[in-house]
């Protein structure tokens, strides 16, 4: 999936990266960890994937950003649904970190490769055993507990996506597949540019 950037002119250097996530804090308490954060304007929406969109879109009229994400999960919501809120992410060039079933995948593929059906519940069993702790969803250590392990992780989740994404493939019937990676290895890129 190719990035896109809005092109809004000379002032983009003072333009902050808007994310704007499903969740109201797990997600959000992990992106703020994050060097290139302060750079960011992270929003936890606690809303469902289309009114993720549907708020970056009213957010990005406001001129003041460069470039967004929306960070959502398929979870329960209907496949129709789902299909709609990437549809209108791509068509308002919003980049979109979309996993399916939930954002915990993410989580799990720092330990283990995981390219298998699995409850919701079950990632939190997995969580728990590999953390070594009762795993909790707005655990603000979460950054730091898996950092050593992100580059891993990035490639496990690439792996997925090539094997969970054929051509012709579409995202809200992958299962399980997640593009969090994209949106960390955009973060670490800005965070590496940061002082130069």
């Amino acid at each position: 999936m190719k990035l896109k950037e809005r092109n809004v002119g000379s002032r983009d250097t003072e333009k902050k990266i808007l994310i704007v996530c499903e969740g109201a804090r797990t997600e959000p308490e992990y992106f703020k960890k994050f060097k290139v954060s302060k750079k960011c304007e992270i929003v936890g929406a606690g809303c469902n994937t289309l009114s993720v969109v549907n708020r970056a879109i009213s957010m990005l009229s406001s001129g003041d950003f460069k470039e967004a994400w929306c960070v959502f999960d398929r979870d329960s919501f209907k496949k129709e649904r789902v299909k709609s809120a990437l549809e209108a992410a791509k068509q308002n060039n919003i980049n979109v970190a979309f996993s399916n079933e939930s954002f915990e995948l993410w989580y799990i593929l720092h330990f283990d490769y995981l390219d298998t059906k699995i409850t919701r519940s079950k990632y939190t069993q997995i969580l728990s055993k590999r953390l070594g702790k009762k795993y909790k969803k707005n655990d603000s250590e979460m950054y730091q507990l898996l950092l050593q392990n992100q580059k891993t992780a990035i490639e496990r989740a690439k792996r997925l996506h090539s094997e969970m994404l054929p051509p012709g493939a579409c995202e809200h019937d992958s299962y399980p597949y997640t593009t969090v990676y994209e949106l960390v290895e955009r973060l670490n890129e800005l965070g590496r540019n940061i002082g130069k």
